[in-house]
């Protein structure tokens, strides 16, 4: 009996099929149904939102501490507030940014009612929150929202900036590490952390004289002030066998691609290009150099 439908494949016969041209060239046979249609992409059953609205890649994200605010820090050399309830978009954040450069991360900074340093009262109402933003053009910008009693909305204003970038550096260092943190070691003093190149610095933040700038008439200038850098070194071993760049970089030159904190052990981690990871203690060294863990390093 002819087969009354000469072009079906049979589902056990195309599952064998596909199961071989997959094992040799690494991808699936074409459907062989009529609609070639591509199915929608489904989403993952616990996504709850997707905000979109940048017009290049996102690189850097941060909720605001009560969770309200979501910032994300793209390519487009922008930085952008969400209303996470919502999914809305609240604010565009682009004074004094330059658009040759990418915005990589972003971070929030805590601010409590006990802290008369962080909560301060501006011209047209109080500051709420304060957000800080690091780009590929080495700069550092700090970001103060201030709540408009009569219009019940955030005004963001640019409050202050801080350049990594020195005369002497023949390329301008890429800010990959941002983060707040909070130290047992430096008791009542919102500490920010940075990186640039092959360090990581740790800056305070104060009000400044200033009352106000042209660009941002309602908002007092924060100046920021050094605490303490590190600054890293090739490991004998590591630099004899792997260079990070290749022919890009014949120097060998380390970077920090990233650095966190942890308030619970009052440890720092830093990730570098040479392949290790580099642990170091923020506490003040009050027990014997045995046991003191200033330094700890470990290879990935």
């Amino acid at each position: 009996m002819a087969d009354e439908h000469p072009h079906k494949i049979r589902p056990h016969a195309f599952h064998e099929a596909n199961a071989l041209h997959s094992s040799f060239f690494g991808e699936p046979l074409p459907s062989p149904s009529v609609n070639t249609a591509p199915s929608p992409q489904r989403r993952p059953q616990n996504e709850r939102m997707c905000m979109g609205g940048h017009r290049d890649p996102i690189y850097g994200t941060a909720f605001s501490p009560d969770g309200k605010y979501l910032a994300t820090a793209s390519e487009d050399s922008t930085v952008r507030i969400w209303l996470v309830q919502s999914h809305k978009l609240v604010a565009t954040l682009s004074e004094g940014m330059d658009t040759n450069y990418e915005c990589l991360r972003v971070a929030w900074m805590k601010i409590t009612n006990d802290n008369d340093s962080n909560l301060q009262q501006n011209d047209g109402g109080v500051e709420k929150y304060v957000l800080a933003s690091g780009g590929a053009d080495g700069v550092v910008r700090l970001w103060s929202a201030v709540e408009n009693d009569e219009e019940q909305k955030l005004d963001w204003q640019c409050v202050g900036s801080l350049n990594h970038f020195v005369e002497d550096d023949e390329e301008r260092p890429q800010i990959y590490a941002l983060q707040f943190i909070q130290s047992p070691s430096y008791p009542n003093i919102d500490i920010m952390l940075t990186s640039a190149h092959d360090s990581v610095y740790l800056w305070t933040i104060e009000n400044g004289n200033e009352e106000s700038s042209s660009e941002s008439p309602n908002a007092r200038q924060k100046k920021f002030l050094s605490l303490s850098s590190i600054q890293f070194s090739h490991l004998d071993d590591a630099s004899q066998t792997y260079q990070f760049g290749g022919p890009r970089n014949p120097e060998n030159e380390l970077y920090v691609f990233d650095a966190c904190y942890s308030e619970s052990n009052d440890l720092l981690a830093a990730a570098l290009s040479d392949g290790t990871c580099r642990v170091l203690s923020l506490a003040a060294s009050n027990v014997d150099e045995d046991e003191s863990i200033q330094r700890e390093q470990c290879v990935l």
